[in-house]
């Protein structure tokens, strides 16, 4: 485990410099998907290997945590960047995680073979898209979240 942040900084080594050169978020955010699909085969048993560390073990699972931070951050700042004016009632971080969750499943299908990267770009674009757009001011009322009693949110589906 406590390799795994170098390990997955090294993975990306060589794509840091192509990514930091580009200046517009979201010519970055497309680089930043195609070094994960390029990558995504060694990245992803160590990363599985990770998440397996995390089950059980307090320490492992804060290490993990710390990691996922880690890969998360620079998506947080590119879609920061895409939404400039900074508006409250966006979390960028929840997008940040959901746009992770997306590239992961994304570049497993690329890796299976069912899609190259490019197809699969355009099924996650139009995602991206909806992600980084302005609600109208109507949306903007039924966005924020509620909180319940309990503090968690509303509306939660009931269970049977």
């Amino acid at each position: 485990m406590a390799c795994a942040a170098r390990v997955f900084h090294q993975l990306y080594a060589d794509v840091w410099p192509a990514i930091s050169h580009t200046r517009e978020p979201g010519d970055r955010l497309r680089a930043r998907w195609h070094a994960f699909v390029e990558s995504f085969a060694d990245w992803a048993p160590m990363m599985d290997l990770v998440r397996g560390l995390a089950i059980g073990s307090p320490t492992f699972h804060e290490e993990y945590l710390r990691l996922t931070d880690s890969m998360v951050a620079p998506i947080a700042h590119e879609l920061s960047m895409l939404d400039a004016d900074q508006r409250a009632d966006i979390d960028v971080e929840l997008r940040s995680y959901v746009l992770m969750g997306m590239a992961e499943a994304g570049a497993r299908a690329v890796d299976e073979g069912r899609h190259t990267a490019e197809s699969a770009w355009h099924y996650l674009e139009p995602v991206l898209d909806e992600l980084t757009r302005r609600p109208s001011p109507g949306e903007l009322v039924s966005l924020r979240p509620r909180r319940a009693h309990s503090g968690r949110l509303l509306p939660r589906a009931s269970r049977p």
